[in-house]
């Protein structure tokens, strides 16, 4: 079923005029499977790549039910960032505007002071201040509780999610939304979330459209590799520039300043404020580069971004794709490069690593004289040391085994030694999660405060 019309669904009219005239007729793939199910409030796990338009399988759903004859608030969207709640609020004024709505029916809440005694319809906020929601509003004809983003949120506090929701899980209220939930988890989200339908259309998290290069710089040190490629070699009018820290970026920052290139720069370590500015004088201006730590490789759609560029790589291998995700966007096409020395090891074993995800590089030779393809092969020619990088995790796995070794076999022996390696990996990719947040400026204890 592709390509299918969104008339051809049980959706009101002034809804499908609303839809049309923001540029749309045909619905994604992901959209055809999960409009159906949420319009007869079925609640959904649904994974579908950055840019496949997630945002409107769930808010199409919600204007279509809206029930105006009462007071009560209908949807509740918990999300991990302040960036991304913008984004989705933005996403529905564009609806209420075309449907003659009041914009005031949709309300983002960011910290205690975001409550007024105003009766929104829709509720974007964060897990922090989601409990809070009950004693502010009145909820009783509650119908949707949609979690965006939610490996992000979900790995970094399952049980605590969980504890929250736990009257709307009973419910059958709550969907899930991902684009890079690890397959193994499907079946415990599923479970604990109680829900009932997966939808599942991601063969990438990143969108085909998106052409993935490396560019080895090598002897150029990085910061002058970086502005020989946005100098003169990248002929996108906006492009985004991701670090893996916010000393990197801010390092490179002073570096540009004398440059005569527009910069922008947003961090989780500025004022929300500022990076609400910041965002919106980018996507005013013509042309520029935005400067952006990981706070922003999740929830920021800019229609005329053609270009990303990671400076670094995350040892996070998702945020490359939320990253590159950032384009290509709705059918739109796009670029994602990365900075590469060759001779770093660990460096190209990550870009190795990213290859066997189905990311199929060119790969470009940068010098101060030329900008020229190669042989893809030639970037691991130097790969083959011993692996270090995860001997800590090994030993980790090797300790957690010998606790629940016996020299008898007991019952159900393999089972705990599974049980007991899969605790140790969760952990372990838990704090990295933990260290990738907290190095792109964010809170780890509490999302709302990125």
């Amino acid at each position: 079923m592709n390509n299918l019309n969104i008339k051809s669904l049980n959706i009101k009219k002034e809804v499908i005029t609303a839809f049309n005239s923001l540029g749309y007729d045909k619905l994604s793939p992901v959209q055809e499977k999960a409009i159906p199910l949420l319009l007869k409030k079925e609640n959904c796990l649904v994974i579908s790549e950055t840019g496949s338009g997630k945002t409107f399988s769930y808010l199409i759903p919600i204007l279509n039910n809206l029930d105006f004859s009462t007071s009560s608030l209908e949807a509740i969207i918990i999300v991990p960032t302040i960036i991304l709640m913008e984004q989705i609020k933005k996403v529905f004024i564009s609806f209420f505007d075309k449907l003659g709505y009041d914009p005031e029916l949709v309300k983002s809440i960011k910290d205690k002071n975001s409550f007024t005694k105003s009766k929104p319809k829709i509720v974007i906020t964060t897990p922090s201040l989601y409990p809070e929601i009950f004693s502010h509003y009145p909820t009783n004809l509650l119908k949707y509780v949609i979690i965006d983003e939610a490996d992000m949120l979900i790995f970094d506090g399952f049980a605590s999610i969980i504890q929250i929701l736990k009257k709307q899980i009973d419910k059958n209220m709550v969907s899930v939304f991902s684009a890079s939930i690890k397959i193994q988890d499907i079946t415990r989200v599923k479970k604990a979330l109680k829900i009932k339908h997966v939808i599942n259309v991601s063969s990438n998290i990143t969108s085909n459209l998106v052409t993935h290069y490396l560019i080895d710089y090598s002897p150029l040190a990085r910061k002058e590799a970086l502005y020989l490629l946005l100098h003169n070699k990248i002929k996108s009018l906006k492009v985004i520039v991701f670090f893996k820290t916010i000393s990197e970026e801010e390092e490179v920052y002073s570096y540009f300043k004398d440059k005569q290139l527009s910069i922008f720069k947003v961090h989780g370590k500025l004022d929300k404020r500022e990076i609400k500015q910041t965002i919106s004088a980018f996507e005013n201006a013509k042309y520029g580069v935005l400067f952006s730590s990981d706070y922003t490789s999740r929830g920021m759609d800019i229609d005329d971004v053609e270009t990303i560029i990671s400076y670094s790589v995350s040892d996070n291998l998702d945020y490359y794709f939320h990253r590159a995700g950032r384009t290509g966007r709705f059918d739109k096409e796009g670029d994602s490069y990365i900075l590469v020395n060759k001779d770093d090891e660990t460096e190209i074993k990550n870009i190795k690593t990213l290859s066997k995800r189905n990311v199929s590089f060119y790969v470009y030779k940068l010098t101060r004289n030329e900008f020229k393809l190669v042989s893809s092969s030639y970037i691991f020619k130097n790969l083959g040391k011993k692996d270090q990088s995860n001997d800590k995790l090994q030993k980790q796995i090797r300790h957690a085994v010998n606790k629940v070794k016996s020299n008898k076999v007991k019952p159900n022996y393999k089972k705990k030694v599974s049980k007991a390696v899969k605790r140790v990996k969760e952990k372990h990719r838990m704090k990295v999660v933990r260290t990738n947040i907290a190095k792109s400026g964010g809170n780890v204890n509490d999302f709302h405060n990125d």
